[in-house]
């Protein structure tokens, strides 16, 4: 199912956007992961998170597995 987000902020960049945080038009927050690079755009596994656990991964107290 396709889902439109608008971008928040970059968690990873390495030559392209790795993981982002993506508000939908609910402003429900979802970490964004990479899985494909595809033209026009690439293709994102996404999973809704709250705001703590945005906090514990930025933080490094729990890591993307966790949250996926």
């Amino acid at each position: 199912m396709a889902k439109y987000l608008r971008y928040s902020e970059t968690l990873y960049y390495y030559d392209t956007v790795q993981i982002f945080i993506g508000v939908d038009r609910y402003e429900t927050r979802y970490i964004c992961l990479l899985v494909e690079i595809k033209e026009p755009s690439d293709i994102y596994l996404c999973t809704p998170c709250s705001p703590s656990d945005v906090k514990q991964f930025v933080s490094g107290e729990i890591d993307l597995l966790q949250i996926l």
